[in-house]
């Protein structure tokens, strides 16, 4: 049986969309240890299918939710390792991850899932800038839709953070109160979130970031998804 308790916390959404600010909260926390992103998933989950294929005992369902954890772990920063030692409750952090929800589910049946918003505009300007980044314009924000679909698709529903509307200390402070509420653990007053005097701001960009020619700002704010979605999430203000 896996060493953690209660339920294990998965961390998604858009890329740039506040997903590292979710979970340097949450690893705060003594009691939680979120993992560093999981690209390699997939490659995990058919392992575990294919094993799944062997005769095995009852224990293995036990058995295949540690070796998922601890891939997950040992692939992770030596920092995150190192609170895995004490932490009681795993969890982990990968935007776009919604896109294997079903392969997570199957590892994880019990998980719970906090979901990660952002201004479609922002988040596919910051794409733009991003050096790794190989998908243009338009596939990042047909990316964009599909995520949020599949978040309003989810039952039970996930936690859904806007950190772009978490704009000052006291908000900033709700925000952590929430996300301890809805995981289920205490809230620590000591965590540099909570116990700071001064707001963090999500964006990790240190650099003037390029704008979207006039081209790419118009193949989104003409769709007429994106009018309905600022309606929806509270962007049309």
């Amino acid at each position: 049986m896996s060493s953690y308790e209660g339920r294990p916390i998965f961390i998604f959404g858009n890329q740039r969309s506040g997903t590292r600010m979710v979970a340097s909260i949450l690893n705060q926390h003594k009691n939680i240890v979120i993992t560093d992103e999981a690209h390699s998933f997939s490659n995990l989950h058919a392992l575990i299918r294919q094993a799944d294929r062997m005769p095995r005992n009852d224990g293995w369902k036990y058995s295949r939710v540690e070796i998922a954890q601890n891939f997950m772990i040992e692939t992770s920063a030596q920092y995150i390792r190192d609170s895995s030692t004490t932490a009681r409750r795993f969890g982990n952090k990968t935007p776009g991850l919604e896109f294997m929800l079903d392969q997570v589910k199957s590892i994880f049946p019990d998980a719970i899932f906090i979901y990660c918003l952002r201004h479609p505009v922002k988040v596919v300007r910051s794409l733009k800038n991003m050096p790794w980044n190989k998908r243009t314009t338009q596939e990042n924000w047909d990316r964009f839709k599909a995520s949020v679909e599949i978040f309003e698709k989810m039952k039970p529903r996930a936690m859904l953070v806007q950190v772009d509307q978490v704009s000052n200390v006291d908000e900033q402070r709700k925000l952590v109160r929430d996300l301890l509420d809805f995981v289920g653990e205490d809230l620590d007053e000591n965590m540099p979130y909570y116990s700071g005097d001064e707001w963090t701001p999500a964006n990790t960009i240190k650099k003037p970031l390029d704008s979207l020619s006039d081209t790419e700002m118009s193949s989104i704010t003409n769709d007429r998804y994106y009018k309905k979605f600022c309606k929806k999430y509270g962007y049309d203000q």
